[in-house]
């Protein structure tokens, strides 16, 4: 084994999760419009949008906050935006919404200059009474936007801004989640889940696999860097292989601090997962690690949703906007090093397993 003394190192690696010190927004400290923030998305120019649970869409510059506040064909005061209800296509945010004082289903549009507004309802006549109030998932697959609803799924044409609606076909009509998975959809409802590409090519419901019965919900659905699917359910998580090969995780027989999980997403090969009772990061083998305000300084231990861009976790709470820098540190070295932990004269000295391409 051979001794390195290094002045300075920069090494990328993957290693566990490194303990988050969190920037919390609110509407005291920030232009948030609530501290119920449920979603956020990023443009290429920089702008940060956070949609909130009552109080619409909000946005950062880097510099200064922008509160819409129904101007102009944006989502306003009474406007929820749900967890997965913002995406960034075709040179333009777009934002699914729902009116809490009317039961009202929207599409928002915005490049920059200005808004343009949808009436879901009004268009496909699929989104109607109250239920609309619930559930919105969006993303796109080919140049379309497919929107996942709680009274059908809603395909539109972002090139010639047309809209139709894709029901039956063995389809729920309750749809919870969609996530596009190259040109084809995986659809969350309250009774399973569908690969759909125009029609079902596989199904799940809770009684043909190992989910839960008492499952209502499909909170999220994520296709990791192996090709595994992830399912986030209101009673746990669960994963199933190309191969068809299913895991379950709950409170009982993993690290999930509570049965609700909201979202998941993949970082440097380990698996965020936002629940009701904190963030649970899990390295896919058998490590698990809670934080919560047990010990960080989150707002909130319900954790509506969790994003990475550019370095910095975002968390969107029920009590504010948390923002950490995850950006690489001298603890984050590849397993073939051991930091000594004696630093003299800022020198680091390193162990070396296996230095054949250093020397």
């Amino acid at each position: 084994m051979k001794l390195l003394t290094l002045a300075l190192l920069f090494i990328t690696s993957t290693c566990y999760s490194q303990t988050p010190n969190f920037q919390i927004y609110n509407t005291v400290n920030s232009g948030l419009s609530s501290n119920w923030t449920m979603s956020i998305e990023f443009t290429p120019n920089g702008d940060m949008w956070v949609g909130t649970y009552t109080d619409g869409v909000v946005m950062y510059d880097g510099n200064q906050w922008f509160d819409f506040n129904g101007q102009n064909n944006s989502p306003d005061e009474y406007t929820s935006i749900y967890r997965q209800s913002m995406i960034y296509a075709d040179n333009a945010l777009w934002v699914a919404s729902t009116q809490t004082n009317v039961a009202n289903a929207y599409l928002h549009k915005y490049t920059g200059s200005g808004w343009t507004s949808w009436d879901v309802m009004a268009l496909t006549g699929s989104f109607n009474g109250a239920n609309a109030q619930y559930h919105w998932g969006l993303d796109t697959a080919g140049n379309n936007l497919w929107i996942a609803g709680y009274q059908g799924l809603v395909k539109f044409d972002m090139s010639q801004s047309l809209s139709t609606v894709e029901t039956g076909n063995g389809l729920s009509l309750h749809y919870t989640e969609v996530t596009a998975n190259g040109g084809d959809l995986w659809l969350g409802s309250n009774i399973g889940a569908w690969m759909y590409d125009g029609s079902p090519v596989e199904s799940y419901d809770w009684f043909s696999t190992p989910m839960d019965a008492t499952c209502q919900d499909m909170n999220d659905i994520m296709i990791d860097s192996n090709g595994d699917t992830w399912f986030a359910t209101d009673v746990g998580l669960y994963k199933k292989t190309p191969g068809g090969v299913w895991d379950t995780y709950n409170t009982l027989n993993s690290g999930l601090p509570h049965g609700m999980v909201w979202n998941i997403v993949e970082y440097n090969n380990e698996y965020w997962i936002g629940t009701s009772g904190g963030i649970a990061v899990f390295d896919g083998n058998s490590n698990w690690t809670v934080y919560d305000q047990n010990n960080t300084n989150l707002p909130s231990d319900i954790i509506n949703n969790i994003r990475f861009h550019s370095g910095n976790l975002y968390v969107c709470t029920q009590d504010g906007l948390a923002i950490a820098d995850m950006s690489a540190s001298l603890e984050e070295l590849n397993s073939n090093y051991k930091i000594y932990p004696t630093i003299v004269d800022q020198t680091i000295n390193i162990s070396c397993t296996n230095c054949n391409s250093l020397v």
